[in-house]
């Protein structure tokens, strides 16, 4: 009978190897760890500066006056643009520096190294810097909420701000009834009967088409918080002017008409070719020839291309009114059809009806 003389390990030895491997864990861990670390900040790091590049990019582009941009206009180009603001650690997170005009890295726990002072903008959390980054921490999910006009967020979670005592002051003294939110060229906060000191323009607002502020509803000393819109539409009520102290790129929608075409898929509208062509100044022989303006019924079913020569677009606005009373007591009304694509305006088309 073979003898058998493996042997295992002995208590004594199990016990060495297991200190031995939590040894090397306790080094080896926090190196790795520190390794990873650093691997995504330097990624993170490299993508602020390709947001850096691109936001110069597109101000130079555009005609825009990058010494006049806000963190929600720097956030709204980078959205436009499709970069993804969210940063890999909870660490840090993605701020514009208003000083050097670049996107930087910042750790939250070295902000409160930074002096405090008046500030101006609701994505400005530490003078100077403004906070682009879209991450899953308290103070990014405020500012998140509060650039798309949402205020009621922060009167129910104050105490995220506790740690940022400027930026508090700020917001607790924040005039949030007195400020006119404009969100895609609507109204947000109500009927504007009353008086407002501050026009906010929300997150992604890029343009203000056919959008109308009586300068009546406002204080001497308004001002404009923030401006990010980056196109006004030309000749459309006078939002453009009261906010004119902010750079503005003015689109003169006549410029726009020829790239986008009506049609009436179904063949349905008499002399649709001739109808579609009408407008207020049309001739009485020009009217008669097409049959009278289309019916307002009929401007429901048409359908708008924009020409192979424009980025596809990526939202339709309608907008109705009349171009004088004359026209308005004869019940021919206008629709301005505007197509709006990642870098503004690429299409605008008139439709003369009656209604």
């Amino acid at each position: 009978m073979k003898k058998n003389n493996k042997k295992g390990f002995t208590l004594t030895e199990m016990i060495v190897v297991i200190a031995i491997i939590g040894i090397l864990a306790g080094v080896l861990i926090p190196t790795i760890t520190g390794y990873i670390k650093k691997a995504r900040l330097s990624n993170d790091q490299q993508v602020a500066a390709s947001m850096t590049d691109e936001i110069e990019r597109y101000c130079i582009e555009h005609n825009i006056n990058q010494n006049k941009l806000c963190g929600i206009d720097v956030r709204t180009i980078l959205i436009a643009k499709d970069y993804n603001m969210v940063p890999s650690a909870k660490e840090w997170s993605y701020f514009y520096n208003e000083s050097t005009r670049e996107v930087e890295v910042i750790k939250f726990k070295d902000l409160s190294a930074q002096t405090g002072g008046a500030y101006d903008d609701l994505t400005e959390i530490i003078k100077g810097y403004y906070l682009v980054g879209k991450g899953k921490t308290d103070i990014e999910v405020l500012v998140s909420e509060l650039v798309l006009g949402r205020y009621d967020y922060y009167t129910n979670n104050t105490s995220i701000v506790a740690e940022y005592s400027d930026y508090e002051d700020m917001l607790e003294d924040y005039s949030y009834d007195n400020t006119i939110y404009i969100n895609s060229g609507s109204v947000l906060n109500g009927s504007l009967d009353s008086t407002y000191s501050n026009i906010v323009f929300c997150e992604l607002v890029s343009f203000i088409p056919n959008l109308t502020i009586n300068k009546a509803v406002l204080k001497n000393n308004y001002k404009v918080e923030n401006a990010n819109f980056l196109f006004a539409v030309e000749g459309n009520g006078n939002l453009a002017e009261i906010v004119g102290i902010r750079s503005v790129k003015k689109v003169n929608l006549v410029s726009f008409n020829s790239h986008v075409t009506a049609q009436d898929p179904n063949n349905t509208i008499t002399n649709f070719d001739l109808k579609i062509n009408l407008d207020s100044s049309s001739s009485l022989d020009e009217i008669g020839a097409a049959g009278g303006y289309l019916k307002e019924s009929e401007i429901y079913s048409i359908i708008f291309t924009v020409g192979e020569d424009i980025n596809e677009s990526t939202s339709l606005l309608l907008d109705f009114g009349v171009d004088s009373e004359v026209d308005k007591l004869k019940g021919i009304w206008k629709m301005s059809v505007l197509f709006m694509g990642a870098d503004g305006v690429v299409g605008y088309k008139e439709v003369y009806f009656e209604r």
